[in-house]
């Protein structure tokens, strides 16, 4: 039994169907065959039944699958390891990041990594907190910097929080309730009652998008049903709808000091007891290897929210 063979037996009991295992794993069917009966015969008992629902695993299947998945577990850390050697002359780190935080944080922090190790590849994979708690719950990247997602579903996760970053409310320039925001020296915008804008149709993140949590617990905070009129999966769609009047929205502080442009919003800070905000955080797998590399670049991070 190598390393080999326990992935073959990995992808049979994931598709569930050699045809299937054989394509993904990019050899031929009979091979793979082959090698799931040499493999039952050294163990002496069958891992699957064929049935018209596909390969179903056995008793004893089971116990094997739970096994092969620890064992190539350690495979993978042994590499990682020993790959850290020299991890720091060369090698590569894979970065999990939301698009906005890539906008707003990695110009200022991806030069300042290469300033201490010039040689490392930085593999970077953009996409929702949500699905970057999936990649890094399965071992698909080292690191991440996301939002804390209110509803945690991994217990093998960590969440270094960094920085909190409150949400503001969105309307067009002029807004004829916006009239009744007040001015507070030691924010950013003026400060407005939520409830004065509660009858107008709002813009929202789509579903499943820690984005769409915190603005869903503000306004549940707030005892507003919104008539919502439209969901998207992009920022920048919100905030411009939102200028031209089409409806209010909700976004983070950060986001409206980078984009303006062509179509200048009104923003306005809302009550902290409506606990308006997300968590940007630095997330660690506590079952995974850290390269060293990967170590750097969150302290690189670190720094630039201390400054």
């Amino acid at each position: 039994m190598n390393d080999k063979e326990l992935q073959y037996f990995l992808t049979i009991a994931e598709t569930r169907n050699l045809t299937k295992a054989s394509q993904r794993l990019f050899i031929s069917q009979p091979s793979l065959s082959q090698t799931l009966q040499r493999v039952e015969e050294e163990l002496g008992t069958k891992l699957f039944n064929r049935t018209t629902d596909g390969m179903v695993l056995t008793f004893a299947g089971e116990k094997y699958f739970k096994t092969a998945k620890d064992i190539l577990a350690i495979y993978d850390d042994l590499h990682r390891e020993i790959n850290n050697m020299n991890d720091l002359k060369g090698g590569r780190i894979t970065v999990g990041t939301t698009s906005f935080l890539a906008t707003y944080m990695l110009p200022s922090i991806i030069p300042e990594f290469y300033k201490i190790l010039p040689n490392v590849e930085i593999n970077l994979i953009e996409e929702s907190s949500m699905e970057l708690e999936d990649l890094l719950t399965r071992g698909g990247i080292d690191i991440s910097l996301m939002h804390i997602p209110p509803k945690k579903t991994s217990r093998f996760l960590k969440f270094e929080p960094l920085s909190n970053d409150p949400f503001v409310l969105v309307t067009k320039t002029g807004h004829p309730l916006a009239a009744s925001g007040i001015v507070d020296i030691g924010k950013l915008y003026p400060m407005v009652d939520i409830h004065t804008f509660s009858n107008e149709p709002f813009i929202m993140m789509r579903k499943g998008t820690v984005m769409r949590q915190v603005s869903d617990s503000i306004l549940d905070s707030a005892s507003i049903t919104p008539n919502i009129i439209l969901t998207s999966g992009n920022f920048e769609t919100i905030r411009r709808l939102s200028s031209i009047g089409m409806g209010i929205s909700l976004l983070p502080l950060e986001y409206t000091k980078i984009f303006e442009g062509k179509f200048p919003a009104s923003y306005y800070m809302l009550d902290e007891k409506y606990k308006p905000g997300w968590t940007t955080c630095i997330a660690t797998n506590r079952q995974m290897y850290i390269p060293r590399s990967a170590s750097v670049f969150m302290e690189v991070v670190r720094d630039f929210y201390r400054h």
